[in-house]
């Protein structure tokens, strides 16, 4: 692999985790960031992105080297930085600049954000993939969706307060989603939407009975102001909804045919 020989890296091999975190943009843009462990060849890795990056710069921070992407551009300086051994960290430089200094600290602000430890809590253990959202991130989402086969139409969606989303890949592709909303009866209505819009879709599947099969593996539950939309589909199933290739024609002659 050209990316193992240049870097020392296989993803699949050498990370063990990825987690992303974010805010809400009114905190700013440069409020994300992106944090790999891992097993790093530290040594060949920093030295792929110095010298097989175009434009790359390097600065340091409380004694890290970060290394700066597009630094000078109006949109600010992309960055990356290796926190220790195992961990890399990437995001704008505010933000990578401001997690080398917890991390040199010993902070950890998060913990300081009760509401969202609340929400990390629920994430089922040993998840393969997770993520996790509090009103501040939810109110940037879109009210409405394009309803299927709507022409223009589209479903009012009810504000959640909260979402938890927890995934497994084996041995069936597995989500698990729950969302908080303001009260009893706004939940109900969101799981009226999520059922309606599986209707739809259901109803929209035509000649494919497999789409009939995919809206059959959703079910949607309520729990006082919880709503919970579970997905089970096996992977013969994902295989029959990816686009057909087509066939490959077989009425030409083969070479030296005769006429």
């Amino acid at each position: 692999m050209d990316l193992e020989e240049k870097t020392g890296l296989n993803p699949e091999r050498d990370v063990d985790r990825i987690v992303v975190a974010g805010r809400g943009t009114e905190k700013g843009p440069e409020g994300g960031i992106v944090l790999a462990s891992g097993r790093f060849d530290r040594t060949k890795l920093s030295r792929a992105i110095e010298t097989q990056t175009k434009g790359v710069t390097t600065k340091s921070h409380g004694g890290t080297t970060v290394y700066l992407f597009r630094e000078g551009s109006r949109r600010g300086a992309a960055a990356a930085a290796f926190l220790d051994d195992d961990t890399l960290v990437l995001g704008s430089q505010p933000s990578v600049e401001a997690t080398i200094s917890n991390h040199a600290g010993g902070k950890a602000p998060l913990r300081a954000n009760a509401g969202l430890v609340a929400l990390l809590e629920g994430v089922k253990p040993g998840a393969t993939f997770w993520a996790v959202g509090d009103q501040s991130v939810l109110s940037k989402l879109p009210l409405s969706l394009p309803a299927p086969g709507g022409e223009g139409a589209s479903v009012a969606i009810p504000p959640v307060k909260s979402v938890v989303v927890t995934g497994d890949l084996d041995p069936v592709v597995a989500l698990e989603m729950t969302g908080e909303a303001a009260d009893a009866r706004a939940a109900q209505n969101l799981a009226d939407v999520v059922r309606g819009l599986v209707a739809l879709a259901s109803l929209q599947a035509g000649q494919r009975p497999e789409l009939k099969e995919l809206a059959s593996a959703v079910s949607v539950t309520t729990d006082d102001t919880r709503v919970h939309v579970n997905l089970r589909v096996p992977y013969e199933l994902l295989d029959s909804l990816a686009p057909k290739r087509p066939a490959t024609s077989s009425a030409e002659p083969s070479p030296g045919a005769g006429r």
